[in-house]
């Protein structure tokens, strides 16, 4: 107990846990948002216009926080995003060269109410959960909702960030 056994592995492992432990969820994002600040200044993230908005975190589906998701907004249109790790390392950036309307890929609200009126008739609905399907670069807002209907999945619907499509989890 206590030896260090295996000298080879990235020092990346063992500092993943550093940033997340005895920090609550509004510290992690203020590190998360102190983190992207210091990527725009090194160059490491040129989003085409806009500023950076508030880290939204991206759950398993455990309900556990996986990773951050960081919008650029230029006005009221998202022209970019970026993801990072607990250990506020990048995992991806993406541009969006056309820009979307923010409201219609960010607000849980407005996703909410896209997801009833294409859901139809399951029964109540869960607030929208942003999570990814089958691998985290794949991000979705997931809604759980409670009456059993003839489809296949578990019970909670994936829209896309557009937010104009729904399908149920398989």
């Amino acid at each position: 107990m206590g030896e260090l056994r295996h000298a080879d592995l990235s020092a990346r492992i063992y500092r993943a846990r550093d940033y997340t432990i005895n920090m609550t969820r509004e510290q992690e994002r203020e590190a998360v948002a102190d983190r992207v600040q210091q990527l725009l200044a090194n160059g490491l993230l040129q989003p085409p216009d806009g500023v950076a908005g508030g880290p939204l975190p991206v759950h398993y589906p455990n309900g556990a926080v996986h990773s951050w998701m960081v919008p650029f907004l230029a006005g009221t249109k998202l022209v970019a995003w970026a993801q990072l790790s607990h250990s506020l390392d990048l995992l991806r950036f993406s541009l969006l060269p056309e820009g979307v309307e923010a409201k219609d890929w960010l607000d849980p609200e407005q996703i909410a109410r896209r997801v009833a009126v294409l859901a139809g008739d399951v029964g109540a609905l869960s607030f929208p959960v942003l999570t990814y399907d089958r691998d985290p670069s794949r991000l979705v807002w997931e809604v759980k909702f409670s009456t059993p209907v003839k489809r296949s999945g578990d019970g909670s619907l994936l829209a896309m960030p557009s937010g104009k499509t729904v399908r149920t989890k398989k």
